[in-house]
């Protein structure tokens, strides 16, 4: 017996019948994660300096709340059949996918990432979700 997926949700709501997070209102939350490579070429790694200026520039400035993590990328190098590396940031964006003005602003701030520092590509990640601000003292 196959069981609806909302009824979970709905014993889920029933079991906590305080506060419900803020953005179960509105369905068009969503999380992005960028995944930007910093390796230009062999001999040029895009530095913590150039890449803070980027953000300021694409992203903070048009008012785009974010987290930016370091990181290390690998992935199979299908050429030389061998594992690759490169140290990257990733940037995490929760907003209202409604406002065409934030996912615009994305879209173009990957744009200007590929252009500006001769990458092939910056990784999306989509995920629809729910969050609230949790101020429980």
């Amino acid at each position: 017996m196959r069981i609806p997926f909302f009824i979970p949700l709905i014993f889920l709501l029933a079991c906590n019948p305080g506060k419900q997070p803020a953005s179960l209102s509105c369905p068009n939350n969503f999380k992005t994660e960028l995944y930007f490579g910093l390796k230009v070429d062999s001999a040029t790694v895009v530095t913590d300096e150039k890449f803070n200026e980027f953000i300021r520039k694409n992203m903070v400035s048009a008012n785009l709340g974010l987290t930016i993590v370091n990181s290390e990328g690998r992935w199979l190098n299908t050429a030389t059949g061998k594992m690759d590396s490169e140290n990257s940031k990733l940037v995490v964006l929760v907003y209202n996918a409604c406002d065409t003005a934030v996912t615009h602003t994305i879209s173009k701030a990957v744009r200007a990432y590929n252009s500006e520092f001769s990458q092939q590509s910056v990784l999306r990640v989509d995920y629809p979700i729910a969050y609230d601000f949790v101020d429980e003292r």
